[in-house]
């Protein structure tokens, strides 16, 4: 288990490196095959909070359930934090 743990960190850190925006990032974790998911997941919602949702395509962002009120919660957080 472990190992798995250290695998993933790893694998987060090269994505977070490697990615110029949200999009390329869940590419790339994709591309390290198997079971990514969580990878996946991990990856584009920290890219997206760097980049902006802008870096990701419209398709992915019109199916998001609340995502008015979710925008909202960003931006009160990003205020609270000086983001």
């Amino acid at each position: 288990m472990a190992g798995r743990i250290k695998m993933k960190g790893g694998a987060i850190l090269y994505v977070l490196k490697h990615a110029c925006d949200a999009f390329e990032g869940l590419t790339i974790a994709i591309r390290f095959g198997g079971d990514v998911d969580s990878l996946a997941s991990v990856c584009c919602g920290i890219l997206s909070a760097r980049f902006g949702l802008d870096s990701l395509p419209p398709f992915m962002l019109e199916a998001v359930e609340n995502r008015g009120y979710l925008e909202q919660v960003g931006k009160q957080i990003m205020r609270c934090y000086s983001i």
